[in-house]
């Protein structure tokens, strides 16, 4: 009795209260990556106007930005397999958060989209490397309460984050949204920096998932079609609602913030409904 008392003292108070924040440390670094997703299509307008380019040539930083995350995913996966779950989320989410800085402080248009890649190869292992992290450190009747919270990040950060960043970088200056998703970025790396053990965790990738998963059944290969037809009809029509609804005001308030809030509102309730 006494030897069960003694060994559940601090340091196992200290254990389980790591394990009960790192789910909502997890959530606010997949809320920085979604502001980073977005981030970009608010201050589209104004970025192409302080880089005197044209609205096309701004918008090609969504396309860059997004085929830089599709071929750093699987690239990233292989490369960094056998580093722990702990150092892979560190070392990324620093990636991130540099990228996003060097976004925010970049002098030409040239240097914002090496900002944009940058940021593109840290969020590309974020999420799937914090979903990992969750079940395995997660209590078996928590896993889905955790998983349900870091992509519950995401979604807040379409419904909430981005209609105010939106509205930052209209009342200062496009550069203030990047450092609005640095300010994020730093907050989750300080936290995740002191819930995560030092010790060496399992790598983040296991082979063999990897061979398991080359054949997938016709059921997966339909959800997989659907979903890359709904992201490439949203991402084609987000892209450039800031130039259409540029001069667009409702009454004495622009347009475009609280279209984008709309539209993650509506967004965030089909979600929850299905």
């Amino acid at each position: 009795m006494l030897k069960s008392i003694c060994t559940s003292s601090p340091s196992t108070t200290r254990r389980n209260r790591r394990v009960r924040l790192l789910p909502q440390a997890l959530t606010l670094g997949a809320f920085a990556i979604g502001l980073d997703t977005f981030v970009v299509i608010g201050a589209l307008h104004e970025i192409a106007g302080d880089f005197m380019i044209s609205p096309a040539t701004a918008g090609r930083l969504v396309s860059i930005s997004a085929l830089s995350y599709a071929a750093f995913a699987p690239l990233n996966a292989w490369w960094f397999r056998s580093w722990s779950t702990q150092r892979v989320l560190l070392l990324f989410l620093v990636c991130f958060i540099a990228g996003n800085s060097l976004s925010a402080f970049s002098p030409t248009f040239g240097i914002l989209i090496v900002g944009r890649i940058v940021s593109a190869f840290g969020a590309a292992m974020f999420t799937p490397t914090a979903t990992s992290l969750a079940a395995m450190r997660m209590p078996p009747g928590r896993k889905g309460v955790a998983l349900a919270l870091i992509f519950g990040g995401m979604t807040l950060s379409q419904a909430l984050g981005v209609p105010l960043i939106t509205w930052i970088s209209h009342a200062m200056n496009w550069r203030w949204a990047f450092y609005c998703v640095v300010f994020f970025g730093i907050l989750a790396l300080t936290l995740l920096f002191m819930l995560l053990e030092r010790p060496g965790a399992p790598p983040c990738s296991a082979p063999g998932v990897a061979r398991g998963s080359r054949r997938f059944p016709p059921a997966v290969w339909g959800l997989f079609c659907v979903t890359l037809l709904v992201v490439t009809s949203e991402f084609t029509v987000y892209a450039y609602i800031s130039v259409l609804l540029a001069n667009t005001r409702l009454g004495d308030v622009p347009a475009l913030p609280l279209v984008l809030m709309a539209s993650a509102r509506c967004s965030a309730i089909s979600r929850r409904g299905c």
